[in-house]
């Protein structure tokens, strides 16, 4: 009976040593897939702070731009105002000029 209770000890033994190898095994490639993730992990949080400097870098420009293009504008209305005006220059100044013409035509008429 205690060689039987010893055998049996003995499969257990060898039952929890195999268990126990598989669970090392195990334990050794989650922690491979742990590194692996935090090396990606790693990897995209290095991208994501890329993309958000770029990010700023582009909303800082486009400010730039959208300055420049409210600078223009005004630019434009203010060469539109004096565009009006010069021409109301010029046809005043027309109407003058054909005015003095028809004077001139009566008196050499």
């Amino acid at each position: 009976q205690l060689r039987k209770l010893n055998n049996t000890f003995t499969l257990k033994v060898e039952e929890l040593d195999v268990i126990s190898r598989e669970a090392e095994d195990s334990i050794r490639k989650l922690t491979k897939e742990i590194f692996s993730c935090k090396a990606s992990l790693t990897d995209a949080t290095s991208r994501l702070d890329e993309t958000k400097a770029a990010l700023k870098e582009s909303e800082s420009a486009n400010r730039g731009v959208m300055q420049e293009l409210k600078e223009s504008r005004e630019k434009v209305r203010l060469l539109e105002g004096q565009a009006a005006t010069q021409k109301e220059e010029y046809d005043s100044l027309h109407h003058k000029i054909e005015s003095s013409e028809s004077c001139l035509s009566e008196m050499d008429g």
